[in-house]
């Protein structure tokens, strides 16, 4: 796999989810130690463990957080300015196709009517018209 900027920055996005996912766990499932034990008023007890709580969630986010805020902001730079038209190219360009060979020029009067008909420069009202004279006339 080529790790151009586009492969380089949904790299970083799966990286930040999973950064996110980790930092729920930890947050989460891993409670801090149980510091409150020896409170006795059941309100001082409640109030230290929430306090507790808000502490542990705050000192996993200042950790994790600065981290995800740099992945996101480098894989949004990625994927800005990454070149989209360059994707859908060909990696290696293609020879020139070969020119179709010019058209000769006309040597009787109706390869002459054909190739002013073929041009555009006639209608084709005129060019049947101008193909029945010539058949009366026989040229």
């Amino acid at each position: 796999m080529k790790l151009d900027k586009h492969n380089a920055s949904l790299i970083l996005v799966g990286v930040i989810v999973t950064l996110f996912f980790v930092f729920i766990i930890v947050a989460g499932f891993f409670a801090p130690d149980d510091a409150t034990a020896g409170i006795e008023d059941s309100e001082a007890k409640a109030l230290a463990e929430s306090l507790a709580a808000m502490v542990w969630w705050m000192t996993v986010a200042v950790i994790i957080l600065p981290i995800m805020m740099v992945l996101i902001v480098l894989a949004a730079y990625l994927f800005i300015t990454e070149d989209r038209a360059s994707r859908f190219l060909p990696a290696r360009p293609e020879p020139a196709p070969v020119q179709a060979e010019k058209v000769k020029e006309a040597t009787t009067p109706y390869d002459v009517l054909d190739l002013r008909y073929a041009r555009g420069e006639i209608t084709r009202d005129q060019y049947v018209s101008m193909k029945a004279d010539m058949k009366i006339l026989k040229v």
